[in-house]
């Protein structure tokens, strides 16, 4: 794990804590393993799709499934069917940088949640959209007070990135990770233009004072 990860992560998960006090968070090698309770399935999908979301802004790319199932938790132990089956998803079918949900979680969120948070592949799947999120470079403040829009700051640091990630590829695979990220990027940045926000900021507007009013009840 480079030293630009590490960074983000630890300002992400401090001490392995997040913003979400009932959320368990292990970081070990190159992994990280984000769980809770299903009624917290929101904490979960915001917690890793904020963290894809910048780590893409430093051109890092991240794959990794979200599953539901039994799991144990603690600061020394990890295992259960929950944790094997995002693995699985991770291992076999995320594929690309993203963030794969599980058919069988995927068909439980209500369909206003899934169109905020995630986007649906070609291949039929669910994955988080790092896109959907308010994401930034540098200091938004201070690129507001100069005239410019942050997030679409942050569109064009990650296009940098995905440009440079397309020439320099050396193996077919890493390229093709790349090249599906850039059609997302497309994606997204022609909803941007056309909207002029992202799926969150239009969904705080809509709603001033339900930020999460999109997480409907079970």
């Amino acid at each position: 794990m480079g030293s630009d990860s590490y960074s983000i992560i630890q300002k992400n998960f401090p001490n392995g804590d997040t913003a979400h006090s009932n959320l368990g968070v292990s970081v070990f090698s190159d992994c990280i393993v984000v769980t809770g309770q299903f009624d917290n399935y929101h904490g979960v999908v915001w917690a890793v799709g904020w963290l894809q979301a910048q780590l893409l802004g430093a051109g890092i790319l991240t794959r990794g499934g979200i599953s539901i199932g039994k799991v144990f938790h603690s600061d020394e132990v990890l295992y259960g069917i929950g944790m094997l089956n995002a693995y699985r998803i991770e291992s076999s079918a995320a594929v690309y940088p993203r963030i794969v949900i599980d058919p069988k979680l995927a068909i439980r969120l209500p369909e206003n949640y899934k169109s905020i948070f995630l986007s649906l592949d070609a291949d039929g799947l669910f994955f988080v959209d790092p896109f959907a999120f308010n994401e930034t470079s540098g200091s938004a403040d201070v690129l507001f007070e100069d005239g410019w829009d942050p997030h679409e700051v942050y569109l064009e640091e990650v296009e940098r990135h995905i440009k440079n990630g397309i020439s320099s590829a050396k193996r077919v695979d890493h390229q093709s990770k790349w090249t599906w990220l850039s059609l997302r990027h497309a994606i997204a940045k022609a909803e941007y233009k056309k909207i002029g926000e992202t799926r969150l900021t239009l969904l705080m507007k809509q709603m001033p004072n339900q930020a999460n009013s999109a997480i409907a009840k079970k």
